[in-house]
């Protein structure tokens, strides 16, 4: 952390990266990571594909959007597992002169000069926490808000396998400095588009079952989404949702972006999804649909074999 620092401490403009399909830690995280940037006098801008995700625009913030040619003195790549998860924005990190991460992902293998990487840590927003304490910043409300909504979606409500008791204290550390919990947790979990319903039942229809039930794969094709009108966000609860089925220790769902297909997956207790993925080489998949579920079950079935899940 110290090192970071000392990269911080010598820069005058700073970029941080959120990983691509942004979601509630990656722009959370990075909200609060900016907010402490500024605190210590630096000029930050927060870089993604979008401004925002319509589950947090409650939160009344936004990030700039990547055009060409964007630099900066040190760019920080936020809870990107590796660098492929920045997408075209990885340009921005490959030219800048210092570059660092800031990651929980235990696959990270550290692509910055300079990495913060801890696997025990809930969520990216656990770190930037203890980034916070460690550098003896005081967190604004906004940043604490930011803080708790980043580690709240990652951990789905408390309720995933990565809480760990330093979690909820820090969560407990966050509400006494007044984090409106109620307020965060009915935005994230309990407001749901029309369209998010829809295409959450477009993908339970068009669920395939593999391993004697306990792996759930869907594909959702281009022409599935534009039918309901459903944006990434929309889609960003349907692992989860297959996963919750009985039985099931491992739901991954297929869909199609910008002529690619695209991986998301979640696993119940035994399985260990982020091996799979790192097998894969991303989240992504090549070929058709069909071809993209029988290799995913396979690699699946092979995983299931080396952890000793009986299928």
């Amino acid at each position: 952390m110290q090192n970071l620092l000392k990269l911080i401490e010598n820069a005058e403009n700073i970029i941080l990266l959120p990983h691509d399909n942004i979601d509630g830690d990656s722009f959370c995280s990075c909200q609060a990571f900016k907010m402490m940037l500024e605190e210590m006098g630096k000029d930050c801008r927060i870089v993604a594909e979008v401004p925002c995700i319509k589950k947090l625009e409650f939160l009344g913030l936004s990030c700039d959007v990547y055009e060409e040619g964007m630099a900066a003195d040190l760019v920080i790549a936020v809870d990107c597992a590796d660098a492929g998860r920045m997408g075209e924005r990885g340009k921005i990190f490959e030219n800048a002169p210092k570059r660092a991460t800031v990651d929980h992902h235990k696959t990270n293998r550290g692509f910055g000069q300079i990495n913060v990487i801890n696997p025990a840590a809930a969520a990216a927003c656990e770190i930037i926490f203890d980034l916070y304490k460690e550098w003896g910043i005081e967190i604004s409300p906004k940043a604490a808000e930011c803080i708790y909504c980043g580690i709240v979606t990652d951990t789905g409500g408390f309720r995933y396998s990565n809480t760990t008791a330093k979690t909820l204290e820090v969560a407990a550390s966050l509400l006494k400095m007044g984090v409106n919990a109620e307020k965060i947790n009915l935005n994230i979990f309990e407001n749901r588009s029309f369209a998010q319903m829809a295409i959450e039942a477009a993908a339970v229809d068009n669920t395939r079952f593999f391993h004697g039930g306990k792996t759930a794969l869907c594909y959702i094709s281009k022409e599935m989404q534009e039918k309901v009108g459903a944006s990434d966000d929309d889609m960003s609860n349907i692992s989860s949702i297959m996963r919750s089925i009985e039985g099931v220790e491992v739901s991954a769902v297929i869909k199609e972006k910008n002529g690619e297909l695209r991986v998301s997956m979640r696993s119940k207790e035994v399985a260990d999804v982020a091996e799979i993925c790192a097998l894969l080489g991303g989240a992504s998949l090549e070929g058709d649909a069909e071809a993209a579920i029988e290799t995913l079950a396979k690699m699946i079935g092979e995983h299931y074999e080396r952890c000793n899940l009986c299928i």
